[in-house]
C-alpha cells in the first residue's frame, strides 16, 4: 500500500531554465566571435575552393587575387579585367595567393597564372580548404 501512496503523493516534475538560457547565451556568444573570424576581404566574395589534404596556412604578406566561378578577377572586391593586373600587381611583386572557385575553369585560371608570370611575381600559391586528413 505504500507504493501505491507514494505513486499518488508524487510532486510533479519542473523544468529548470537556467541551464537551457546559460546554453543559449553560450551559442550566441560563439556565433558572434565565429562571426568575425573570417578576414574582411573573404566575406562578401563567394568562392567556394577546393578542398585538399595537404597544404598550410599562409604566414608571408601577399596580394589575394580571386576568381569567381564565372572567371571574373577580384582584389578587394574590386572586379577587374586580365590587363588590369599590371597596374594592380605591379612588376617584380614576390608573392600571390590566388583563390579560384572550384568551378573556375582551368583554362582562365592558367591564363591568369601566366600573366602574374609575366609580370614577374616570383611565388603563386592557390588557396584550399583543409580537407580530411587521410583518404
Amino acid at each position: 500500500m505504500s507504493v501505491l501512496r507514494r505513486r499518488l503523493h508524487r510532486k510533479p516534475g519542473t523544468i529548470e531554465l537556467t541551464p537551457l538560457v546559460d546554453v543559449a547565451l553560450m551559442l550566441v556568444v560563439f556565433l558572434l566571435l565565429s562571426s568575425g573570424m573570417v578576414a574582411p576581404e573573404e566575406q562578401h566574395l563567394e568562392i567556394d575552393l577546393p578542398v585538399t589534404a595537404s597544404g598550410e596556412e599562409g604566414q608571408l604578406e601577399a596580394l589575394r587575387l580571386s576568381i569567381a566561378a564565372d572567371g571574373r578577377l577580384y582584389i578587394d572586391h574590386r572586379t577587374l579585367a586580365t590587363d588590369q593586373l599590371r597596374d594592380e600587381v605591379g612588376e617584380g611583386r614576390a608573392l600571390v595567393i590566388i583563390r579560384a572557385d572550384r568551378r573556375t575553369e582551368h583554362g582562365r585560371v592558367m591564363e591568369v597564372i601566366d600573366e602574374l608570370r609575366r609580370l614577374g611575381v616570383g611565388t603563386i600559391y592557390h588557396a584550399s580548404d583543409a580537407g580530411v586528413d587521410a583518404w
